[in-house]
């Protein structure tokens, strides 16, 4: 049920004229996000965030929140609440440093109940802003900070971690730390394969690159010709949830994070809430699926989303390779400006011609003792060590960075 925050009292409210509400359903959302908010936004749109809230794993919940200054909607965010298991956190656990896995260990003991992670956005689509602020507005760092607020306290959650990526709130985003963030500078970044105008085809995308590039591609397309891509419909992806779920199993595990780990019921829902703006195939060998992939449509951008594959076959079909590729050439296809490649895998995703965007992430513990010891664990964090590929021609590059 909604809980409009109206007239309730939160702390750092920019100003006497103005209020915040949340809404738990984006279908009772106001009508005036429908009209504030950019269309083309790839989030805060209500079948995206209903796609967002239904992929979450079990005890997750969701906000949208607004915030009104007097009777116009300047701000719209939206917010997911994440049960932090200690134990299931894959890499940041298993190779972290002694102190992030004291830092974990205490933050889940120090609340009463399940302890929370407070995100704004998509957990699962690290790429997208989660929020939108009005022209208008003159300070959107502290207005976010006052939403951020409003969602952990309308979820009713015991909140360990408010969490949000500088997309939230572009060259704002420096006056977090005034409110009481933590800025990390060392999560791996969003990975884009900026698509050059004149790249009508994947044949144009290859003729861009440098010849000991362009010869690596041909081979991995030669390498991966047995395999078989095929669409899927829900009906098949119901189906096939189980081998989903094994193909993903060995992905899941090699992820720095695995706060929201992907099952195959999060395809299902994925598909069956945004239909065609959700593409799943499937790669088969001889009959059998040994790899799949997700991505999904938005105004000027194909994501890859999720992929799984058996690591068996992946040496010797160029399997992940071959998905990347797919996804770059889908994009163009679709006419995007872009294919975003995710997080994760930096150096042969920078060798298929996706750079990096260096996005730092803000972070804040309600209670000043747990955020200051959360600032000392941050600061523990390993630094993403990598080689930077350039596969394309300078010419290209430039076309690419203009676009």
């Amino acid at each position: 049920m909604d809980c409009p925050l109206t007239g309730r009292k939160l702390a750092a409210l920019p100003g006497p004229s103005v209020r915040i509400e949340a809404f738990a359903d984006p279908s009772r959302l106001p009508a005036a996000w429908a009209r504030q908010v950019p269309a083309h936004h790839p989030l805060l749109q209500p079948e995206w965030m209903q796609a967002a809230a239904r992929a979450l794993p079990d005890g997750s919940v969701s906000r949208c929140v607004v915030a009104w200054e007097d009777d116009e909607l300047v701000a719209a965010a939206f917010f997911e609440g994440i049960p932090l298991r200690v134990g299931s956190l894959g890499a940041l656990e298993t190779d972290a440093s002694w102190q992030m896995r004291a830092a974990l260990r205490l933050l889940a003991a120090a609340h009463c109940g399940s302890p929370y992670v407070v995100v704004c956005g998509d957990i699962i689509r690290s790429d997208v802003a989660g929020a939108w602020f009005s022209p208008d507005v003159c300070q959107p760092a502290g207005l976010f900070h006052a939403m951020s607020e409003a969602a952990r306290t309308d979820m009713g959650v015991s909140t360990c971690m408010v969490t949000c990526s500088a997309r939230c709130l572009g060259p704002h985003a420096d006056a977090l730390p005034a409110f009481g963030y933590h800025r990390i500078d060392k999560a791996e970044p969003p990975m884009r394969v900026e698509l050059a105008p004149e790249w009508r085809s994947f044949d144009d995308y290859l003729g861009a690159m440098r010849p000991k590039y362009r010869q690596r591609a041909r081979s991995a397309r030669k390498k991966g010709r047995s395999l078989s891509r095929t669409p899927l419909s829900i009906v098949e992806i119901d189906a096939a949830v189980g081998t989903f779920d094994r193909l993903l199993a060995p992905i899941v595990e090699k992820a720095p994070v695995t706060l929201s780990a992907p099952t195959g019921q999060t395809v299902a829902a994925l598909k069956r809430t945004l239909g065609e703006a959700c593409r799943v195939h499937a790669y088969h060998l001889e009959g059998e699926m040994v790899g799949f992939a997700v991505s999904l449509h938005t105004a000027d951008t194909v994501e890859g989303l999720l992929v799984g594959f058996d690591a068996t076959h992946n040496r010797a079909l160029k399997l992940y390779q071959n998905i990347l590729y797919d996804f770059i050439e889908e994009a163009l296809a679709a006419g995007a400006s872009r294919a975003s490649l995710g997080r994760t895998a930096l150096e042969i995703k920078s060798a298929v011609g996706a750079t990096p965007t260096e996005i730092p992430v803000y972070v804040r513990h309600p209670s000043f003792v747990m955020h200051s010891m959360l600032g000392w664990a941050a600061g523990a964090l390993p630094t993403p060590t990598w080689t930077p590929r350039n596969p394309f021609r300078e010419q290209a590059r430039i076309h690419a960075a203009a676009r």
